[in-house]
């Protein structure tokens, strides 16, 4: 057996600030001497950044990822009656914000080779009560968005990009967060765009939308003490805002890295008896999380843990297991490959500074284990295991 020179962390969130902590320190003391703590200038640059980045027309932030989903779909008169077909390998906030409406999620099947939503079975689920598509960049890596466009056409159904993980990915040469009506970001601390806190961004092609999200995150209100609508207290601090802006420039170097600690992942495990999700045709991948699937994952992960690699497991339970959702999930609904992935997907350490040596300790970590296992059928990617 072999072992980890040093323990290898599964990220590091401190680092990602590192380069622009200067500029942060002095923007919070700014912000600490002129009592300017919630949407002000930052999160203006912020959206600006935004717009620019993404070539879109409007940006609004919010508190978080799930206000982004929340109200957006809010913004786009979603309620009670109506259905979003979403995908059931996901976070659940995802589905938290259609429920939040009082609409109801419909969960989809994912492709076994690529874990993103089926637009197959997206295609089957479309009924009368449908009014939109909230497609999921699982791990950094486009969902297939010109199915899912081509479907969302000829039903006349909006798309809501769930751009969580995907920060900066790219589908056919075009941002992800640029290809529906409207995206949401979350800035949570462990994305690869990370906020000194929670935070979260709409960014819209349709000035409208924006103009509505914004009036919601602030009580409904478009002027101090006018307030057209009921609305929620959804704004972004300025702290967060400035920790995330001065950050976005860094944004694409910050995910090359993360491109190149992915291909060397990919050849140290060539040959050994794991499967390693595959990305749409025409997508790149920003590699928010590295994921591996194998038949004995928990095994592994314990194997990985006494040698002192940290994993992750995204996501153990799919959402049409989630006991919060079982008065809405349909009795009995089966979705295999959703099922298959939650018990074999295993997420191995990537983040920027991450050093090839750590790559390679990893690898080294994961053949030992194999390698203890020569006697043991060894299972390779099934038709339900992304090859």
């Amino acid at each position: 057996m072999v072992h980890a020179s040093s323990p290898v962390p599964f990220a590091n969130v401190p680092g990602t600030f590192a380069p622009v902590r200067k500029e942060l320190d002095e923007a919070i003391a700014t912000i600490l001497d002129t009592g300017a703590f919630v949407q002000g200038k930052w999160c203006r640059e912020l959206e600006a950044g935004f717009v620019d980045y993404l070539g879109v027309k409007a940006a609004a932030a919010v508190a978080s990822g799930t206000s982004a989903l929340e109200l957006t779909l809010r913004a786009l008169d979603v309620g009670p009656g109506d259905e979003v077909i979403t995908t059931a390998l996901t976070f659940i906030a995802t589905a938290e914000a259609i429920c939040a409406t009082g609409a109801t999620p419909v969960f989809a099947d994912v492709n076994p080779k690529t874990l993103q939503i089926d637009a197959a079975e997206v295609a089957s689920l479309v009924g009368p009560k449908t009014v939109g598509l909230l497609p999921v960049h699982l791990y950094g890596a486009p969902a297939p968005m010109d199915e899912l466009t081509r479907i969302a056409t000829q039903r006349d159904l909006w798309i809501v990009e769930d751009a969580a993980q995907a920060h900066g990915a790219r589908y056919r040469g075009e941002r992800l967060g640029s290809l529906g009506i409207a995206s949401c970001f979350s800035f949570y601390p462990g994305k690869n765009l990370g906020a000194a806190g929670e935070g979260g961004l709409v960014a819209t092609r349709d000035h409208g939308l924006a103009e509505r999200v914004s009036q919601l995150r602030d009580h409904g209100s478009v002027a101090k003490y006018y307030h057209h609508e009921i609305g929620v207290n959804d704004r972004m601090s300025e702290i967060e805002a400035a920790s995330v802006a001065l950050k976005l420039p860094l944004l694409d170097a910050s995910n090359a890295k993360r491109r190149a600690l992915a291909a060397r992942y990919e050849d140290g495990l060539a040959g050994l008896p794991v499967a390693i999700p595959s990305i749409e045709h025409g997508g790149e991948s920003v590699h928010h999380l590295f994921v591996v699937q194998c038949a004995d994952r928990d095994s592994l992960r314990a194997h990985l843990d006494s040698m002192g690699v940290q994993t992750g497991l995204h996501y153990p339970l799919p959402l049409h297991h989630q006991p919060a959702l079982q008065g809405i999930v349909p009795a009995g609904l089966s979705l295999p490959h959703a099922e298959n992935a939650a018990q074999s997907v295993l997420s191995l350490p990537i983040f920027p500074d991450m050093t090839e040596a750590q790559v390679d300790t990893v690898c080294a970590a994961v053949a030992d284990y194999f390698a203890g296992r020569r006697d043991a059928p060894q299972t390779q990617a099934s038709d339900t295991v992304a090859a």
